[in-house]
């Protein structure tokens, strides 16, 4: 196995898992702090605020797995992630 095929392989087991956890925190917060964050006290925009930026990291892992150049890579994971963050806010 190559080094590519396996940063690949990586890239697309981080996308799933922070895009998972992400949707699963800012969908479903309670649930993600009985299930995975089980720390108190729970803090509803918290895990709001862990989704957003959860789904910032699969966003850019998405981009460097497309072979975009670096600035193009975290321009697109801080859009996404600002974005969603600023969808908490407009929820909470």
């Amino acid at each position: 196995m190559t080094a590519r095929r396996l940063g690949f392989g990586c890239a697309v087991l981080g996308v799933v898992f922070f895009a998972v956890g992400g949707v699963w925190a800012m969908a479903w917060p309670e649930s993600f702090f009985e299930q995975v964050a089980t720390y108190p006290p729970y803090n509803h925009h918290l895990f709001h605020d862990l989704g957003a930026f959860q789904l910032g990291i699969a966003a850019a892992l998405v981009a460097g797995i497309a072979s975009r150049p670096a600035l193009a890579v975290s321009l697109w994971g801080g859009a996404v992630g600002a974005s969603a963050h600023a969808v908490s806010h407009w929820l909470d």
